[in-house]
């Protein structure tokens, strides 16, 4: 049959052009020279092509996923040309077709996005969720179309299944797009589907609902006991996600996580399946979730020290933070990581570099060369990190005792760049970490002080005593700081520590200002709890 359409396909005309090549993508018939054949036949009658012909034709093209793009850039023009003939699912079908083969053409998305607005009335579940599939995948945010499918699928929504829902809600996750109206209604349509989820559907809802950071109780709870059902079925990308997704959530469901541990090494074949991407996501929810799970957490460890050459930076960077969590310091894996790091550091982004340096100093790390690496590649990329990153990087670099003056210069300069942007935690980490390596940088310190004074009230006790503590070290004084830190201290001095204690009243002393209210509230409540000093805070007190 195909060498007879190949002999004839010159004849053919519109209609048998599109059914040739939607029957070779409807039985996975991957024949290059007829498709090529239907192809240029296509181009030639383009103008002849109505809306189903040209959708049709691009459906085939993208479920054999060949980028023919002379061909695709046709029926663009074609559509375009003809955009009040399309009908929704002609619409989704077409934007679903070029998102499959991930070819950006933003004339025609515009003209989809317009013609779907007018025509929304029409959309039925499939046209509403291949429309927003095909936008998400291409990460084409346009609000005002996803606003407009949003409320018609609310007001379809007992007539998803459940491809249809959770290709919308990973759509919105993939967007980042939070709709709460929508999330809701699909909640609620989910509860009634879930008995018919697939593996890929439960672990796509997951992941969509933790990348929105919404978390919906009943459901979650919902989604654990069917996934459990379904472990045969999941895959290892389903288990990584779905893991990531409890773990993002901070949901510690043990008889799940056991569950898909025991389901998960129960062959070796199984988990040589296991990705990059895959071992470093489970590995990073087990030690985030702190779930015990020995025989899976070494036999991650054992397999991703196999494929570590194979990392990239955000797996390496996920993974060294995972055996920071479990306090793994001599686990070979470690090393692995580390020297791949360091060879691949330049690829590094702000989020992978911080995470890099806190496993460091969350295990004490001395390695040099990394932390050099680490140093080096940061400072020139100080610019995209957020507040919260810059605290963290001098943090970590000053918990280490890793002194790289151009690094914290950068940072300083950085720092007062983003000044107003910077949370409690990150304005004491940021003082902390100058004081703690003795760098008296007077501007910055200002910067931070006048920031302090305004947010006080929020400080926790922690931020409280370490930015007096860094004042103290400095040996600076200023009052109108410390007195705003010792009124605030004053109202949580019951959820002080005995560190906090003893680093507050050192500070306080060391600066000789006698603040009769703080220090008398203080040492009442630290002859409370004398027994859980250790020397260190009693010689301080």
């Amino acid at each position: 049959m195909s060498a007879h359409a190949l002999a004839t396909i010159r004849i053919f005309g519109v209609q048998s052009l599109s059914n040739t090549v939607w029957a070779l993508a409807r039985f996975s018939m991957h024949d290059v020279p007829l498709l090529a054949a239907v192809a240029a036949g296509a181009l030639a009658t383009m103008s002849e092509f109505e809306m189903q012909n040209l959708s049709n034709t691009a459906w085939a093209f993208a479920t054999i996923l060949l980028v023919d793009r002379p061909l695709l850039h046709g029926i663009s023009v074609q559509a375009r040309a003809a955009a009040d003939d399309f009908d929704p699912r002609s619409l989704g079908n077409l934007s679903w077709a070029f998102a499959r083969l991930q070819v950006h053409d933003d004339p025609l998305l515009q003209t989809i996005a317009a013609r779907s607005v007018l025509t929304i009335d029409d959309f039925e579940p499939q046209s509403l969720s291949n429309t927003l599939w095909a936008f998400a995948k291409l990460g084409k945010l346009d609000l005002p179309l996803i606003d407009t499918l949003a409320k018609r699928a609310i007001v379809r929504v007992a007539e998803f299944d459940a491809q249809g829902l959770t290709n919308t809600l990973w759509s919105c996750a993939t967007l980042k797009v939070l709709l709460g109206p929508l999330l809701e209604a699909m909640a609620e349509r989910a509860h009634q589907l879930l008995s018919m989820f697939t593996a890929q559907n439960l672990s796509n809802m997951m992941w969509s609902y933790a990348r929105l950071h919404v978390q919906e109780a009943q459901l979650l709870m919902a989604i654990a006991a069917c996934s459990i059902q379904a472990l045969p079925q999941f895959r290892p990308q389903n288990i990584s996600n779905t893991v990531w997704a409890f773990a993002t959530l901070a949901v510690q469901d043990l008889k799940l996580m056991h569950g898909i541990a025991a389901f998960a090494i129960r062959s070796q074949s199984f988990l040589n399946e296991f990705k990059c991407q895959d071992l470093s996501n489970t590995l990073w929810a087990y030690a985030t979730l702190r779930v015990e799970n020995s025989p899976l957490l070494e036999a991650l460890s054992d397999r991703s020290l196999l494929r570590v050459r194979e990392a990239d930076h955000q797996n390496l960077a996920a993974t060294a933070w995972s055996l920071a969590l479990l306090e793994w310091r001599e686990a070979p894996l470690l090393d692995a990581v580390a020297a791949k790091s360091q060879a691949k550091i330049r690829e590094f982004g702000p989020l992978s570099l911080v995470s890099l340096s806190l496993a460091c100093a969350r295990l004490s790390g001395t390695n040099g060369p990394l932390l050099s690496a680490v140093a080096s590649a940061s400072e020139g990329k100080l610019h995209e990190f957020s507040a919260q990153g810059l605290g963290n990087m001098a943090w970590s670099m000053a918990a280490i005792g890793f002194l790289d003056k151009p690094l914290f210069a950068a940072i300083s300069r950085e720092v007062m760049a983003k000044i107003s942007e910077l949370g409690c935690q990150s304005l004491a980490n940021t003082e902390w970490s100058f004081a703690k390596m003795m760098l008296s940088n007077r501007p910055l310190l200002a910067a931070i002080s006048s920031q302090a004074v305004l947010k006080a009230s929020q400080f926790i006790p922690q931020e409280l005593s370490n930015t007096s503590w860094s004042y103290a070290s400095l040996l600076l004084q200023n009052g109108t700081l410390l007195d705003t830190l010792a009124v605030t201290a004053c109202d949580h001095v019951l959820a002080f520590s005995p560190q906090d204690i003893a680093n507050t009243v050192w500070a306080f002393a060391k600066l000789h200002i006698t603040d009769q209210p703080l220090l008398y509230s203080l040492s009442a409540y630290a002859m409370r709890i004398m027994s859980q000093f250790d020397p260190q805070g009693l010689s301080n007190l």
